[in-house]
């Protein structure tokens, strides 16, 4: 008798299969039967699902880090957070804006963390590379809205880093050599029971690329630098614990001979975290962090002999605990933060500067929440609530209950309707004088005349496998309802008054944000490949009489359009590229310029009125692997920013030239950027 049963289970990001050997034997007492009786080979065969991106259903999308080795690398880099730009509903950013913008919110109202653990501002300039080291973790989850009470107090997208939990059998390295940036990651063993993983990259952007960075009598220099450290502890069955700590640092030079300006610029951050969890009884789950972070940003601006500084930083300390008791999840968190804005001082080149005022602000803001997720066959059903006690830096004190609730349908295995609502606040906002190249905008806490900003959000979604299960749809229509918006209404110079008071500086207002987000999903087969699309409108109106009407945010595209695919050509090739369409974001144009005793007076056009061009990009990347022998892995990875050398519009700026000026467009410097770089892994 012979059985041969090979059965493929499919889930969204990896597969398992299982394949029962055949088996020959018989006995005694059986002997009489095996003559009479015979089973034919069956095979039940199904395709392996490939596909990098998997759907919970919170409507999170996880990807696991250890497949990005099978992305495009632009520039050496597989970058998690630049995938999760060509996502639907997150915007594609220009060269010089490396935030991200999700479902119409500014880059302030996200809370990007690792292992949930807020880091402030963690962007390198220029977009290139994310601040965070790939290899260092096992995955990053994206929540586009927060749709769970567990989520902090953010009106925008939650982009977590996870740290790998296990401990290995022997020591793994992955680095990485290139003409722009090296980087490292080893995972090892330390005894029986425990595990470290150290990371770090270094950028030497100037040595190759230095003579290219110079546009218009400009010439920027900038580095940069990140360390990631996690150590793991596996005490007994039930308790693991572990320190995650990270840094990055980032230094920037601009100088344009022109007018004499030497601008300098350096920001950073620090955190560390101690993580415990504990499997108690009946699977009863805790979870304890104790943390702190810290962001620091320094500008200094010197014209002539003139110096203006303007610091800025937020650090947090923190602790939350959570408990899972079967369907439900309590928690709470408390976190007290101490913020410096903005606030310049003014100097020379021969004299020391000097701080105008002690601009540190305190602030407390506390949170208990809990959740509730029944088990039902046909039913999807997750309500939870958030309450939030928040005392300001004036003692003013904030109570909120924030619920939040999703209804969905299973109509089939695989296919889905969800409609989610939730209503939250935010405490800590973010604002500055411009958000256009070097990250000059800070953090600011909400008070008795600035309240914490809120959002009413909805959204409905839909997804379906294709082509049997080949391909999989997901559509998603959101709105969202922002009150207590603010935007920052004054320069750099007014700045430099002694009656500056930050709090004054900020034009009230409220906003919406809405759209249709769809994407489809190849799951299946070597090519690996997903196409999205966006409509997206955000708009913002202030209590100002120059803004006191609808306009878009500075960073709307109404449309995008993403695709990704990479292929394995076979053993030694393989072949990856990222396109990227978008309808161009928006600015004030000037509608006059007048020319009064050598100095020039500009009459601007209605906020927001008019739009860069549209932005277009095709990055390629073409990996070639080494014989590989044992568990070494190696090869080369070419690849070309912006292969079809489009020129996109920055920003528009105002130019003299022999007596005359005009308001011209500037694009980036590097029309097409290649690079070549080493990898191994072992």
């Amino acid at each position: 008798m012979r059985i041969r049963l090979t059965i493929v289970l499919l889930i969204p990001v990896a597969f398992v299969s299982a394949v029962f050997a055949s088996q020959t034997g018989r006995s005694e007492s059986d002997t009489a039967f095996v003559s009479s009786r015979s089973i034919e080979e069956i095979s039940v065969n199904a395709r392996r699902t490939t596909s990098l991106l998997r759907l919970s259903q919170t409507g999170a999308l996880r990807m696991d880090m250890g497949m990005t080795a099978q992305m495009p690398h632009i520039l050496g880099n597989a970058d998690p957070v630049r995938f999760m730009q060509t996502l639907p509903g997150v915007q594609t950013n220009n060269e010089y804006d490396a935030g991200l913008h999700i479902q119409g919110c500014e880059n302030g109202h996200n809370h990007v963390a690792i292992n949930g653990v807020p880091v402030y501002n963690p962007n390198h300039l220029l977009g290139f590379f994310s601040a965070f080291i790939p290899t260092h973790f096992s995955a990053v989850t994206l929540q586009k809205s927060p749709q769970s009470s567990t989520l902090a107090n953010r009106l925008g997208g939650f982009l977590d880093m996870e740290t790998a939990q296990d401990i290995p059998d022997s020591s793994h390295l992955h680095a990485s050599v290139g003409p722009m940036s090296s980087q490292g990651s080893l995972h090892t063993a330390v005894g029986r029971h425990s595990a470290l993983t150290l990371s770090a990259r270094a950028s030497y952007l100037n040595w190759l690329y230095g003579p290219l960075l110079e546009m218009d009598g400009q010439r920027l220099k900038y580095a940069f630098g990140d360390l990631n450290a996690t150590w793991l502890l596996q005490a007994g069955e039930q308790d693991r614990l572990w320190l995650d700590f990270y840094t990055g640092h980032d230094q920037g030079e601009l100088t344009e001979n022109k007018y004499e300006s030497h601008d300098q610029i350096s920001w950073g951050n620090m955190l560390g975290a101690l993580h415990w969890e504990h499997l108690g009884p009946q699977e009863h789950v805790s979870r304890h962090s104790l943390y702190a972070s810290y962001y620091y940003n320094k500008l200094n601006v010197q014209f002539e002999d003139r110096l203006i500084t303007l610091p800025s930083g937020i650090l947090t300390l923190g602790y939350r605990s959570s408990l899972r008791y079967g369907r439900l999840l309590l928690g709470w968190t408390a976190e007290g933060h101490l913020v410096r804005p903005q606030y310049p001082s003014l100097g020379s080149t021969e004299l020391p500067v000097s701080a105008t005022a002690d601009s540190s602000l305190s602030a407390l803001e506390v949170s208990e929440y809990i959740e509730w997720q029944p088990s039902l066959e046909q039913w999807i059903l997750r309500a939870g609530l958030r309450l939030n006690q928040y005392t300001s830096f004036d003692r003013h004190l904030f109570f909120h209950a924030d619920p939040s609730l999703s209804v969905g349908r299973l109509i089939e295995a695989d296919q889905r309707l969800v409609f989610s609502y939730s209503y939250r606040h935010q405490y800590l906002f973010q604002s500055g004088f411009s958000s256009v190249g070097f990250p000059t905008e800070f953090w600011y806490p909400s008070g008795a005349a600035l309240p914490p900003q809120s959002a009413h959000m909805l959204s409905l979604s839909y997804t379906r496998p294709l082509f049997k299960n080949d391909y999989s749809l997901s559509a998603e229509v959101y709105y969202k309802h922002l009150e207590h918006q603010l935007e920052f209404d004054e320069s750099v110079f007014a700045m430099l008054s002694p009656q500056y008071r930050p709090e004054e500086a900020f034009l009230p207002g409220r906003g919406y944000n809405c759209g249709l987000n769809v994407m489809l999903n190849k799951r299946t087969g070597r090519l690996h490949a997903w196409l999205s699309y966006s409509y997206t409108l955000s708009r913002r109106r202030f209590y100002d009489r120059s803004r006191d009407y609808w306009f878009p945010s500075v960073h709307e595209r109404p449309h995008e359009l993403n695709l990704v695919m990479s292929y394995r050509i076979d053993r030694h090739w393989q072949l990856g590229g990222t396109m990227v369409y978008a309808s161009g974001t928006p600015f004030t144009a000037p509608e006059h310029f007048y020319y009064v005793n050598g100095n020039v007076i500009t009459q601007f056009s209605r906020h927001n009125a008019n739009r860069l061009g549209a932005y277009g990009r095709t990055d390629l990347s073409l990996n070639y692997f080494f014989p590989s022998k044992g568990r070494r892995e190696s090869g080369l990875n070419f690849s070309l920013y912006n292969a079809l050398r489009q020129k996109n519009r920055i920003y528009y700026r105002l130019k003299f030239n022999e007596g005359g000026f005009a308001y011209v467009p500037v694009h980036f410097v590097v029309e097409v950027m290649p690079s070549v770089n080493y990898f191994i892994t072992f």
